[in-house]
């Protein structure tokens, strides 16, 4: 990989996006280059991860983040990022500032379908056994985008909501300030 990306004159996260990009989309040679107008339409993260990331970096410029807080631990502070428990890892497990809620967050990169409503609800169910002590848990889908699968089965399921996430990146000359990202 180091050769390759010398050869390529690029880093290796660009790499490693390349890579993730073509296991999880495939590569299918018959098909046309994505023009650059495709590409700035799609607008979203090319790996979970990227996500995942700029939202734990950005929580508190959220609208999620003024809402709710991240689970904490005195031995980790970012411990309701990535949360392992017995039904898998929850992207993201939140608490209400005021109210005993508690929010289970999944993301997806790209389009979700309602295969991520049967994953929440897995997530749901086991903080409601195991960690709620009798308080509320709600369950939210973070997608570039939804199908109508998804649309019909969360609208059955008032615990569960979805969001779309849109990326807005721009840079301004020294002059006018800061390079900054929206969150």
């Amino acid at each position: 990989m180091l050769n390759l990306a010398e050869a390529l004159e690029t880093d290796l996260w660009t790499l490693d996006v390349l890579w993730w990009s073509v296991l999880d989309d495939g590569l299918d040679l018959d098909e046309p280059p994505v023009t650059e107008e495709a590409a700035i339409e799609r607008r979203g993260f090319s790996l979970e991860k990227q996500l995942q990331i700029f939202l734990l970096d950005n929580w508190a410029r959220t609208q999620i983040g003024q809402e709710w807080d991240l689970l904490e631990t005195p031995e980790n502070p970012e411990a309701g990022s990535q949360y392992h428990c017995p039904a898998g890892r929850i992207d993201f497990l939140a608490k209400h500032k005021t109210d005993p809620r508690w929010l289970v967050i999944e993301l997806k990169k790209g389009q979700t379908s309602d295969e991520a409503v049967g994953q929440a609800l897995r997530y749901m169910g086991w903080v409601k056994s195991d960690l709620a002590q009798g308080e509320q848990v709600e369950g939210l889908i973070i997608a570039l985008a939804g199908d109508k699968k998804l649309e019909y089965a969360a609208s059955m399921v008032p615990q569960i909501s979805f969001m779309r996430y849109e990326v807005n990146f721009s840079l301004r000359s020294a002059s006018e300030g800061s390079v900054q990202a929206a969150a």
